[in-house]
């Protein structure tokens, strides 16, 4: 029938895999309450924690057509899918090293420039 270990993965990712499960045996007689049974219960708990922080709630509580809808609109946000999350934090991560490092580069230069101050200071010219 339908193998929901191949649910595994993002939401995005199991979606996809679980609609050409569904094209693959087109008369299988589920209704579409059902069928989003068997998805919610086929996916990694945290993809089923995210499915009900959207919902605000538990997403089998909204009717079939409201549970696809916002399967759709997760799947459209980069963010869901686990590569993207991944090159997020990098690029996010890549500014934070480089802000620091500007930051970290600013200090230098100021303190060098002070030290050049200091050293100009302690300069005694003769009179």
């Amino acid at each position: 029938m339908i193998n929901i270990d191949k649910l595994q993965g993002n939401l995005s990712e199991a979606w996809e895999r679980f609609q050409e499960l569904l094209k693959s045996c087109p008369h299988h007689g589920f209704n579409q309450q059902r069928i989003m049974h068997i998805f919610y219960g086929g996916v990694p708990s945290h993809n089923r924690t995210s499915l009900d922080a959207t919902c605000q709630g538990n997403m089998m509580m909204k009717p079939p057509i409201d549970a696809i809808k916002i399967i759709e609109d997760m799947r459209s946000n980069p963010y869901n899918n686990s590569k993207d999350k991944r090159i997020m934090k990098i690029t996010v991560n890549q500014v934070e090293d480089e802000t620091t490092t500007s930051r970290f580069g600013q200090q230098i230069q100021i303190e060098t420039l002070m030290i050049s101050a200091r050293s100009v200071d302690s300069i005694h010219l003769p009179k």
